[in-house]
């Protein structure tokens, strides 16, 4: 269970990078979120090879809905550090983007930060 001194990382899961190596080594426990279970694994082992002594663990949740973010906040009620850098976008046209697109843009790229800074904001 995460304490308000633990990070947690909420980027495609495919794309923990640098950050997981600098947070690994200030603090003691690491959360790293992506949406597929098998693509959290695969980063947590990933962290653990490169980083001697992390104590890094992660939890498959879908951010881009409020389920997702239920799920997470749920495993995690307190957190000290978030480093949240989910979004999407499609390479096409401009005017071939549809209402159901932005629609869904704007729930991964802004709601998912909303909701997790309003749980985590009240802590």
């Amino acid at each position: 269970m995460a304490s308000r001194t633990d990070p947690v990382l909420c980027k495609g899961s495919y794309a923990v990078d640098r950050s997981a190596r600098t947070c690994t080594a200030s603090y003691p426990l690491y959360i790293v979120n992506g949406r597929s279970k098998g693509g959290v694994e695969e980063a947590v082992r990933r962290i653990k090879r490169e980083t001697r002594d992390a104590q890094v663990t992660g939890v498959a949740a879908d951010l881009g809905t409020k389920e997702g973010v239920d799920t997470l906040t749920r495993n995690l009620p307190a957190i000290d550090i978030l480093v949240n850098n989910l979004g999407i976008y499609e390479a096409k046209p401009f005017s071939e983007i549809t209402d159901e697109d932005w629609l869904r843009f704007f729930e991964i790229n802004v709601l998912s930060g909303v909701r997790l800074g309003a749980h985590w904001g009240a802590c």
